[in-house]
């Protein structure tokens, strides 16, 4: 059930257009992400080419057919109908610019939105019909004091039971390792907790393409400077790191090629302290193309995120 990611700039330019971002609150904890097979839907209609409208009655699915996963959608529309755009303002699942946004709870809390780029949709025995052609995965917010970390993971597949537990860390063999390659022969300190990130399974563990980590502090380092590393098999390791201006301030963004626990570095006036806590805004980044662009050494993207202000 290979999901192979789209890198064309035809891609981008749809992701690029998709719709707003929706913000959700999270309970105290780790983020535990299970991506569903289903995902429910209230009663909504389907925007279809000619601007006609069908119903869509029931549950979201995502289903493996011949190597390749699917997104379907019942619907009442004749056989051959083309989908435009939906949104279900009860669940905030929506579809714009072949591209799938459904948001994924665990319990009461909204902790991730899966985002699958798709070839177009279109209608066949009561269905809607979407090949998935890149997979991305956005968490919520997890905030400690006045800092707060957020990531998208890039999928290279969705096997069955696919899950993922974004947490913070305070593992002092990673703080050791990360603290003698960041701060070896310069001055600073490690933004405390650092952040793990980890499939749940072999499998889960396995279709992480990867992950893009950002962190903002209330606290600016003293030369604008910030580092951003990965512990991972016992090796610390250094990331490609960003500061994206915003309206609210200055955040950090690191690409990670996997899994690990992560840290940033930088000469910050104090640690940023406090006990840890963790709300949630849940995204749409719409960056799966342009990330994929930036590999071959294009500026990341990011988009703003609405209900945290930044523009």
């Amino acid at each position: 059930m290979q999901a192979q990611c789209v890198i064309a700039p035809a891609a981008f330019i749809v992701l690029l257009l998709i719709g707003p971002a929706f913000a959700f609150c999270q309970s105290v904890g780790p983020l535990g992400i299970t991506v569903p097979s289903a995902f429910a839907v209230s009663d909504t209609q389907a925007i279809c080419n000619g601007s006609t409208t069908y119903d869509i009655w029931d549950a979201i699915n995502l289903t493996a057919f011949g190597g390749s996963l699917y997104v379907t959608v019942p619907t009442d529309a004749p056989d051959g109908t083309a989908l435009t755009y939906f949104q279900d303002t009860g669940t905030g699942a929506m579809f714009r610019n072949d591209t799938a946004l459904l948001p994924i709870r665990s319990g009461n809390s909204s902790v991730a939105s899966l985002v699958l780029a798709t070839g177009g949709m279109v209608s066949s025995g009561g269905r809607f019909y979407g090949q998935v052609a890149g997979i991305e995965l956005d968490t919520a917010d997890l905030r400690s004091g006045n800092i707060t970390y957020d990531a998208v993971i890039y999928l290279n597949s969705l096997p069955s039971g696919a899950a993922y537990i974004l947490s913070l860390s305070d593992d002092s063999q990673a703080g050791q390792a990360i603290s003698g390659a960041a701060l070896r022969g310069a001055s600073g300190n490690i933004i405390s907790p650092m952040i793990s990130l980890d499939g749940t399974s072999n499998d889960s563990q396995g279709s992480i393409e990867f992950i893009i980590l950002r962190m903002e502090s209330a606290s600016r380092p003293a030369d604008g400077n910030v580092s951003a590393y990965r512990y991972a098999d016992g090796v610390p390791s250094k990331l490609p790191c960003e500061a994206i201006a915003s309206a609210d301030g200055t955040y950090y963004e690191a690409m990670a090629p996997g899994p690990g626990i992560f840290a940033f570095a930088g000469d910050f006036p104090a640690s940023p302290a406090g006990g840890p806590g963790v709300t949630g805004v849940l995204e749409f980044s719409g960056a799966l193309a342009a990330v994929l662009l930036g590999l071959v050494g294009a500026t990341l993207i990011v988009f703003k995120k609405i209900s945290r202000g930044k523009n």
